[in-house]
């Protein structure tokens, strides 16, 4: 692939948020991509088959780096296949706040989001129930931890409704244990909790491949185990999404993670280049 590609060009774009998207109208969110139809198509089309061997997962780890679209696209596939049989009544997308704008440490917002294909709404009602979220609508802004995956839920979800949730770095161990409880108490089988998260950036693509192992097998230890003071050992752009989703799947004592793949930005463009990584996740299974 050429870097004179317009594909791998716009690509590139919106993976480092220089692409229109994720913008505030009136009273709604746009997703990303929202005016790129067909490359939004495309990267569905072309996804990556996946084979889960995980049943009834209600959890996952998920880029939002539109770099890797097809791998987006055959995640949400893979976990639509893994909870084939089970009604999907929302998702649950945690977030790193990428720009610091959010007031709180932990924010939400009730506007939905308009995508290529229609609109994603948001289940205003039941997060209104979670403690320690306050509602803004400003930090989702170009939030593209959010806006990167609207689009993907519209597509292979579509009906389901979405939590979006972003995690400032300043929220505390006590604000997280308090949320992710709420999260326990209100979770039902039609609830999935996605953990929108990328891992080493601008490294080169052998130390990040080291990284992401050693990263990977603290995550596994996390789930069984949530602790705080572990999550130096994972090198991510949202641990506290990590941690969170730890506390509600050992919860549920269902702490089982199956990794889809591992790949970063200098395999997927065939470039030398400083990476950013990703890693997908299918959890939580029965």
């Amino acid at each position: 692939m050429r870097l004179t590609d317009s594909r791998l060009l716009r690509c590139l774009c919106l993976a480092f948020g220089l692409w229109q998207g994720s913008a505030a109208q009136d009273d709604y969110h746009l997703a990303e991509a929202v005016d790129q139809p067909e490359l939004v198509s495309s990267w569905i089309d072309r996804h990556i088959h996946y084979h889960p061997r995980m049943a009834g997962a209600c959890a996952g780890v998920v880029s939002h780096h539109l770099l890797a679209g097809t791998r987006i696209a055959g995640f949400f596939q893979a976990l639509a296949d893994s909870r084939q049989g089970l009604a999907t009544q929302r998702i649950v997308i945690l977030s790193p706040d990428h720009f610091h704008r959010a007031r709180a440490p932990i924010v939400t917002s009730a506007w939905p989001w308009r995508t290529q294909n229609g609109w994603a709404g948001t289940d205003a009602d039941w997060a209104k129930t979670l403690d320690g979220v306050a509602f803004e609508n400003d930090p989702f802004l170009k939030e593209h931890g959010i806006g990167a995956l609207v689009p993907f839920v519209a597509e292979y979800f579509p009906g389901t409704r979405i939590v979006p949730v972003l995690l400032h770095q300043s929220a505390s161990q006590e604000a997280l244990d308090r949320f992710a409880g709420s999260l326990i108490r209100q979770f039902d089988e039609g609830t999935v909790i996605l953990v929108s998260a990328d891992f080493v950036h601008e490294e080169s693509s052998t130390k990040a491949q080291r990284l992401d192992r050693r990263s990977l097998r603290v995550m596994k230890e996390l789930m069984r185990e949530p602790r705080f003071e572990v999550l130096d050992g994972i090198t991510a752009d949202n641990r506290r999404g990590l941690y969170v989703l730890a506390k509600v799947l050992s919860a549920l004592g269902r702490p089982g993670l199956e990794l889809l793949e591992r790949t970063d930005a200098a395999l997927l463009v065939k470039m030398n280049v400083p990476v950013t990584s990703y890693m997908f996740i299918v959890a939580g299974g029965q």
